[in-house]
């Protein structure tokens, strides 16, 4: 699926090329693993395989989300909710 053309270059991807950073919460990442091997009746090990394959390469994963980014944010950096 390719986007609208007014969003070309906003994928997580390109924004890693260029030198962005990004971070990812091990916490909601565990949620995931947990639904995977749910319905998919998988063993824990197996779900957490299939989750962690799906994560875009080059995200940063990190203990815990929201502690990630109010550490961020005292180096400078910015967090925009998206919801």
């Amino acid at each position: 699926n390719a986007l609208p053309q007014q969003y070309n270059g906003f994928t997580l991807e390109e924004f890693l090329a260029g030198g962005g950073i990004v971070l990812g919460c091990a916490l909601a990442l565990q949620f995931c693993v947990s639904r995977i091997a749910e319905t998919d009746k998988v063993s824990m090990e197996e779900a957490n395989r299939r989750a962690r394959s799906m994560i875009v390469p080059g995200v940063i994963m990190q203990p815990s989300g929201v502690l990630a980014a109010v550490v961020a944010q005292d180096f400078g950096c910015r967090y925009v909710r998206a919801s």
